[in-house]
């Protein structure tokens, strides 16, 4: 059996849009408050201290929508720079794209 060396973290709850597929009609859907987000270290700590010593090597972001976290830049920019970071990408609706497209570029992340 091949190792699970791949590993998805949802780094927001929020999305700006409210499609059928992820939010259905009549979802009573409670967003998790600021406070209760993993912080930029919280999750980088996770990554050092459990996850890649279990062998996970690639990453994707994804939410809701991972573009309207603040600090995904940030994020970004952390987990590229782990030397055990083979791959690094983002699920994202694209909307705000745009904006962020060569930050994030800049900041590591090489794949949507």
């Amino acid at each position: 059996m091949k190792p699970v060396d791949y590993l998805r973290i949802s780094i927001i709850d929020r999305c700006n849009f409210r499609c059928q597929y992820c939010m259905p009609e009549g979802s009573d859907f409670i967003y998790a408050v600021r406070q209760d987000w993993l912080t930029k270290d919280e999750l980088i700590t996770l990554l050092k201290d459990v996850f890649i010593p279990c062998g996970f090597t690639r990453f994707r972001l994804t939410g809701g929508e991972p573009l309207l976290r603040p600090d995904v830049v940030d994020i970004v920019e952390a987990i590229a720079s782990l030397p055990q970071t083979q791959d690094l990408s983002m699920t994202t609706n694209g909307f705000l794209l745009a904006a962020m497209a060569q930050d994030l570029h800049d900041a590591g992340l090489k794949r949507l």
